[in-house]
């Protein structure tokens, strides 16, 4: 400090001060920066990604509803529904593949995508199977129904005919062993429309509940079907009344084949239908944890860019107030450095100006200041030194001593302040 300009102390010391002012704000800048680039990586990357999850998962569920409908109707809407829900989930796929191809750092994003389009397709082939079943179930309906109705029809006719024979035989005085077996027959066949009555009203009710267990409980009436006729063909003789009978056996067999369709088809169709839900339940899990993953990242970085921008005040708070500190230890400390040698220099020309040059300026410094205290001291010395003898007619007072008196005087003004000297003061000031 001793050695700097006066200019150069009061540059340094603005100059500390506009350096950490730099620092602070580049400080600043650093941690806003930080808060920013979060709030990019929540806009441009997490965000984004919990809205794809969440598209994702509201049309899966969509999808498994339409099927639903459609699995218990058979109501083609419910499938146009089910499909337009379904492309609307290969869309959200495909954006999630494509914002984790965009940004690579969104792993699980990636792997829940390659995950979900694998598990979709397969959910996607287990609904045109499950479109597939019902199609075919619909078409056997038709057929078992006819079967169903050709059945009754043999069983009333052959029923019929029976009545009209027995109508005969009473007519004709039959016997009464003949009456007897007559009377049998009617028996077996009015038997035998209840059972074939009631395998079709399981089976109906069964086709509108979609009830596995009354497809079975009507597949288990069909042995009593067989041994009723069975009963009948033993106690009928005549070829015609025999071919009516193996007539009602070969369509009720028919229709027992359908009913074993039926059933096939049923437990089919809950096997998809559990598998569809499974795979349906997968790619909606898969959507629930990229929401979840994306949401924890997204708080991640929203606790973060708060904690930047409270760093970034605090920096800017604390970086003032240090400034401040320092502006003031700084501006003491150069006032001091210009003020405390000017304080010397002041009393000591006062002291010169009072008449006594015997004393010495102590001032070690190499600005300004230390060049005037060099001048004053050579000036002393000089005038001490080169006029030391009295003058003629001085009265006692030396001549140097006066000259360098009004030197002095010259120098050093009303109120302590050091001016140039002018050269007011004669010949021996200079």
């Amino acid at each position: 400090m001793k050695n700097m300009r006066l200019g150069v102390k009061i540059g340094v010391g603005f100059g500390l001060v506009l350096i950490l002012a730099c620092v602070l704000g580049i400080m600043a800048i650093v941690n806003m920066g930080s808060a920013q680039k979060s709030a990019e990586h929540m806009k441009n990357e997490y965000v984004p990604e919990v809205g794809i999850a969440n598209n994702l998962e509201r049309h899966v569920l969509q999808a498994v509803s339409a099927m639903r409908g459609y699995s218990y109707t058979s109501d083609n809407a419910f499938f146009e529904e089910a499909r337009k829900e379904m492309a609307e989930v290969r869309k959200f796929l495909a954006d999630a593949k494509g914002l984790a191809e965009k940004y690579p750092q969104l792993v699980k994003l990636r792997d829940g995508a390659a995950a979900g389009i694998t598990k979709f397709a397969e959910y996607e082939k287990l609904a045109n199977d499950t479109k597939a079943l019902l199609e075919g179930e619909a078409k056997d309906r038709g057929e078992r129904i006819k079967d169903a109705t050709t059945a009754l029809a043999l069983v009333a006719q052959y029923q019929k005919s029976q009545d009209e024979s027995m109508r005969s035989e009473i007519a004709k005085g039959a016997s009464k062993e003949e009456m007897l077996e007559r009377h049998q027959k009617l028996s077996l066949l009015t038997d035998l429309m209840e059972s074939v009555a009631d395998i079709r009203i399981k089976v109906l009710s069964g086709d509108v509940s979609d009830d596995l267990k009354l497809y079975e409980a009507a597949k288990a009436k069909f042995p009593q079907v067989e041994s009723e006729l069975q009963k009948m063909r033993a106690i009928t003789h005549q070829p015609v009344n025999q071919k009516a009978l193996d007539d009602i056996k070969a369509a009720m067999a028919l229709y027992r084949t359908m009913v074993d369709k039926q059933i096939s088809n049923t437990k089919a169709k809950v096997d998809l239908t559990k598998k569809r839900l499974a795979a349906a339940g997968e790619v909606s899990e898969v959507a629930k944890q990229i929401a979840q993953d994306g949401m924890a990242q997204v708080g991640q970085l929203a606790d973060k860019s708060d904690q930047d921008l409270e760093t970034a005040e605090t920096t800017m708070i604390a970086g003032l107030v240090c400034a401040i500190i320092l502006g003031v230890i700084i501006a003491l400390l150069i006032t001091r450095a210009i003020t405390g040698p000017v304080r010397q220099g002041v009393d000591f020309a006062r002291t010169v100006a009072g008449g006594d040059y015997s004393k010495t300026l102590h001032i070690d410094q190499k600005d300004e200041i230390g060049e005037l205290a060099v001048s004053l001291n050579t000036m002393v010395e000089s005038h001490r030194r080169g006029h030391g003898e009295h003058a003629p007619g001085g009265g006692g007072t030396p001549a140097g001593v006066r000259s360098a008196h009004q030197c002095v005087r010259g120098t050093v003004r009303a109120g302590g302040a050091v001016q140039p000297w002018s050269g007011e003061s004669g010949p021996a000031c200079r």
